[in-house]
């Protein structure tokens, strides 16, 4: 009896300390670790136009520039404006630009930076002139040239006169100024560059000469016409009696633009046809321009 006791104690004894024990080894449990969180990278903003409105400007007008631009991140941006000349005024995507006092095309640019540093950048461009601008138009030379008296047109120059044989011609020149439709004409004048004169035909003598040079306002449209068209002579004018330099045409410009007429058309022929010497009497232009200042109205 006592040695089955002590038995069962030695046992128990054994299977409690090696419950302690086997309790005791086993290994604490760990929470796992997590990799730190990384931010998100920065997308630039970006800018999808920048106008300006009007693109063309005179002196010391304005025109608005906008700037069209989006952050994909959302973030916070601020715009820095800058221009090639004139002066900036405002802050943010629109800003009002003034034209400096001379004739160029001028740069507005503009940088869009958002909170993190992206940056996108922008520009437009803005043309500037004069509020008054001459112009200088040549001759259309396919509706310019001379027509001689059995009607032969000749392209290649423009002269008035008679030949050896008494065969009298007559100058043509046709000016486009269809740009200038409904624009207010300050001045305008035709300016005569003479080639050679030959003879004396601004004489009016009983067998020499051809008298006086007139000029005339025609309509003869994209071909020269017969010998024996005329016009109507120029109001500014009435006879020459020594080479023309500068016409005034005025008048006749402003007539012609209030109704967007596209060419002014123009014909030079001495009072007489021939004087029957048989002598070559003529002028012949080596250059004629019309001159036009004017604005817009």
């Amino acid at each position: 009896m006592r040695v089955f006791r002590c038995g069962s104690v030695i046992a128990m004894a054994v299977l409690i300390t090696a419950t302690v024990l086997g309790s005791g080894c086993a290994a604490p449990s760990v929470e796992p670790t997590l990799p730190a969180p990384t931010s998100k990278p920065n997308v630039a903003p970006v800018i999808s136009s920048v106008t300006a409105k009007p693109a063309e400007v005179t002196y010391g007008d304005s025109s608005t520039i906008t700037c069209i631009a989006t952050d994909p991140d959302y973030d916070p941006v601020k715009y820095s404006w800058s221009a090639s000349d004139g002066i900036i005024t405002g802050t943010g995507s629109e800003v009002t630009w003034v034209a400096p006092n001379k004739d160029g095309n001028f740069n507005i640019a503009v940088t869009m930076t958002d909170s993190r540093g992206g940056k996108a950048t922008g520009n437009a461009m803005v043309a500037v002139s004069s509020p008054v601008k001459t112009i200088i138009i040549d001759p259309v030379a396919s509706e310019t040239g001379t027509v001689n008296q059995k009607n032969a047109t000749y392209y290649s120059k423009t002269w008035a006169g008679d030949d050896a044989k008494n065969i009298g011609h007559r100058a043509f020149w046709s000016f486009d100024i269809s740009k200038l439709g409904g624009k207010n004409i300050q001045n305008a004048s035709l300016k005569f560059t003479t080639g050679q004169i030959i003879g004396n035909p601004f004489w009016y003598g009983p067998a020499t000469g051809l008298g006086g040079l007139t000029l005339w306002k025609t309509t003869h449209g994209a071909s020269l016409p017969e010998f024996g068209y005329l016009g109507g002579k120029l109001s500014s004018t009435g006879s020459f009696f020594e080479p023309p330099t500068v016409v005034d045409v005025t008048t006749e410009m402003r007539v012609l633009t209030d109704w967007n007429i596209d060419r002014f058309q123009v014909e030079a022929l001495f009072d007489r046809v021939s004087n029957g010497n048989y002598v070559l009497e003529s002028i012949e232009w080596s250059s004629v321009v019309l001159e036009v200042t004017y604005s817009d109205k």
